[in-house]
């Protein structure tokens, strides 16, 4: 078993004991697991944002969507991680990029060492999530770190012969006009309805 993968199962081990544990060490159960109510599945497509023709053009392709589909599982996660990192009020986005070029990839993920935003009319709607974390604990670093972008030792991969990148941003909903910026550079994003199957899995994707 390759370390990377040995370290993402303890990792999620240690997620899990320190749910479960927090029941009999603190005296309840952490406030979003008795506020939010179970996800439940859903159907249909997912409403999103794809990158402009100029990048899909050059063989790169950009989707921005909620962190889940499920409406219910976004919401659970949501509270889940603002309350555990003390998240200003908002939500989990995937921002996912695929290339044929790795090269391309490795170029995206150098320019959002400068900053990585989406912006729309009203001003900025979300940052990187792990801009937006206050303070992390101790105990709460490995969580978070399931949450790294490439640039800070998040790993791409390959899916169907295209190198694929992957960042989860914190904020709320963009409007339907809105602007992904990459330090210097912006690349306007258009609405688009996202097919169940075109879109990232959390777990299964880190």
């Amino acid at each position: 078993m390759r370390p990377f993968y040995l370290t993402f199962w303890v990792v999620l081990t240690a997620m899990f004991l320190y749910i479960v544990g927090s029941d009999f060490l603190g005296g309840g159960a952490p406030p979003w697991r008795s506020e939010v109510p179970l996800p439940t599945d859903e159907l249909g497509p997912v409403a999103g944002w794809r990158g402009p023709a100029a990048l899909t053009a050059e063989g790169v392709e950009v989707v921005l969507a909620p962190l889940h589909a499920e409406a219910a599982r976004q919401a659970f996660d949501a509270q889940a991680l603002e309350a555990r990192f003390g998240l200003a009020p908002g939500e989990p986005w995937s921002l996912e990029l695929s290339a044929t070029d790795e090269d391309a990839l490795a170029a995206f993920a150098a320019a959002a060492e400068g900053g990585l935003e989406l912006r729309d009319e009203q001003g900025t709607a979300a940052t990187l999530l792990f801009d937006a974390v206050p303070k992390v604990e101790p105990a709460a670093a490995p969580v978070l770190q399931l949450f790294a972008p490439l640039e800070l030792g998040g790993e791409p991969r390959v899916e169907n012969d295209r190198f694929v990148g992957r960042w989860v941003l914190w904020g709320r909903r963009p409007l339907a006009a809105c602007t992904l910026a990459a330090g210097a550079v912006s690349h306007s994003l258009v609405p688009a309805d996202l097919e169940r199957d075109e879109l990232p899995r959390f777990v299964a994707s880190r």
